[in-house]
């Protein structure tokens, strides 16, 4: 029987502590708790041969997930207490933990920051809106390109959080 564990944290959450096992019967895998909902299906399929455990940091939205998507499903389990909680594997899973990093969602945060104060102050010297779009142009059409393609530039520019496994 396999024992999944299914980290509902953010990724920016999961770049600072991540779980890891050297066990084969311990399956562990990130689905952010904005996802849980497309998943459902997959997550009740797991539970076919074995058990599923949704984690979160404190137990909080792992128990709300249960609540909300699992509730008839009794070999879906919230972890109380979160991380701490980690101790009813024996030792089987550890947490990893490291300084933590960008991700390609905060990069695109600070983009779009940078766009905004940018305007905000071509807006205030009364730069002419020509200007404007000329330097924008090139940023905005690097953003489509990064939506559209499946290759990352921004990875290219600035290494992205990929952990030591």
């Amino acid at each position: 029987m396999s024992i999944y564990i299914i980290d509902i944290r953010e990724e920016e959450e999961i770049v600072e502590k991540y779980l890891v096992s050297a066990k084969s019967e311990y399956q562990i895998m990130n689905i952010p708790l904005r996802y849980i909902g497309f998943n459902q299906v997959y997550i009740n399929n797991l539970t076919q041969d074995g058990v599923v455990y949704l984690i979160c940091r404190s137990g909080n939205r792992s128990n709300r997930v249960k609540l909300d998507f699992f509730m008839n499903n009794n070999n879906v389990k919230s972890l109380e207490g979160g991380l701490n909680g980690l101790t009813i594997f024996d030792g089987n899973v550890a947490i990893i933990t490291e300084n933590g990093a960008y991700t390609p969602k905060t990069y695109m945060k600070m983009v779009i920051l940078i766009i905004i104060i940018y305007m905000l102050v071509a807006t205030y010297i009364n730069l002419d809106s020509k200007y404007i779009y000329a330097t924008l142009a090139p940023v905005l059409i690097f953003i489509i390109y990064q939506l559209v393609s499946s290759s990352c530039l921004m990875d290219k520019i600035v290494p992205i959080y990929k952990p030591k496994v």
